[in-house]
C-alpha cells in the first residue's frame, strides 16, 4: 500500500475535520429535532459550511446520516472491546449484568436521538451495523459470566437474545411520544423510578434466562 504523500496530508486533515464537525452538527439538530425536519441548509449553518461543502462530501442528508451511525457503531465498538476495567474480577455475575444493563440503559439514552433517525433511515446498512454492534456486546458478555450452568455456546445464544430485547426496551421507553430526548440528566431525573424499575425488571429477568447462580 502506498504512502499518502506530505503534501496531500493537511488537504485530508482539513476535509476529515470538515467531516467531522458536520456529524456533530447532524447530533446536535438531532437532540432539537426530528431528522425529517432538518434541512441541508440549517445543517450547513450549524457545521459553519457551505451547503456546497456538504453535497461535495454527502449526496443528501441522508447519506451525512449514515455516516454519523457509522461513526457512532466504531465508537460502540471500542466501547465494548476496552470497558473490562469497568468489570473488575470481584464482581459477581448479578452484578455484572446488573452494571452491564445499567450501563446499556445510559448508552442508549446518550446516544437515542441518533438512533431513532437512523431506524427510521430502514437502512440495510444502518441495520448491519446495529446488529454487529448488539452481537459484539452480547458476545463480550457471555465470555464475561462465569456461573451460568449453560454451554457456551447456548450462553452465547441466549445473551444475545438478552441484549435484544433490553435495546429493544429501552428504545420503545425512551421514544415514547414525539419529542427528542435531548437533556439526559433532565431525563433521568424525571424518570428515576421507573428506569429503576425497568432496570431491575431485566435484570431478573435475564439472571433467570441466562441461568446464572
Amino acid at each position: 500500500m502506498s504512502e499518502t504523500p506530505a503534501s496531500q496530508r493537511p488537504k485530508q486533515a482539513r476535509s476529515l475535520k470538515t467531516e467531522q464537525a458536520l456529524l456533530d452538527a447532524l447530533e446536535t439538530l438531532l437532540a432539537r429535532k426530528s431528522f425529517a425536519d432538518i434541512t441541508v441548509s440549517e445543517l450547513s449553518r450549524e457545521a459553519g459550511l457551505t451547503t456546497g461543502a456538504i453535497y461535495r462530501r454527502f449526496k443528501d442528508k441522508e447519506d451525512v446520516l449514515r455516516a454519523a451511525f457509522q461513526r457512532f457503531y466504531e465508537s460502540s465498538k471500542v466501547r465494548t472491546l476496552t470497558n473490562e476495567d469497568d468489570y473488575p474480577a470481584s464482581m459477581t455475575d448479578r452484578q455484572v449484568l446488573e452494571k452491564y444493563v445499567s450501563d446499556l440503559m445510559h448508552f442508549t439514552l446518550d446516544h437515542i436521538d441518533l438512533m431513532r433517525a437512523a431506524n427510521q433511515l430502514n437502512d440495510q446498512r444502518s441495520f448491519q451495523l446495529m446488529t454487529q454492534a448488539r452481537a459484539l456486546s452480547a458476545d463480550w458478555l457471555a465470555n464475561r459470566l462465569k456461573s451460568s450452568s449453560l454451554s457456551h455456546e447456548e450462553l452465547s445464544i441466549r445473551t444475545r437474545f438478552v441484549l435484544r430485547v433490553a435495546t429493544a426496551t429501552f428504545r420503545d421507553t425512551f421514544l415514547a411520544g414525539t419529542g427528542a430526548v435531548s437533556e439526559t440528566a433532565q431525563y433521568e431525573a424525571e424518570h428515576r423510578d421507573e428506569l429503576g424499575q425497568l432496570t431491575e425488571n431485566l435484570v431478573g429477568m435475564a439472571a433467570g434466562y441466562l441461568a446464572l447462580e
